[in-house]
């Protein structure tokens, strides 16, 4: 903040630290930005490409 700059969040400034939770998540996918949902269904949440999370 001292330059004039909107702060950033934590983890885009200090990074992640990669305990075998964050590993597992990142290599089922759970970590990939999306982009915003458009609806959410029992147990999944929907785009309006008529994608789905989870993948049916």
């Amino acid at each position: 903040m001292r330059q004039g700059l909107p702060p950033q969040s934590v983890v885009a400034v200090t990074g992640l630290i990669w305990t075998p939770a964050l590993r597992a998540a990142a290599a089922r996918g759970v970590l990939e930005r999306l982009p915003m949902f458009t609806g959410i269904e029992p147990g999944e949440c929907g785009w309006w490409t008529g994608a789905s999370w989870p993948p049916m």
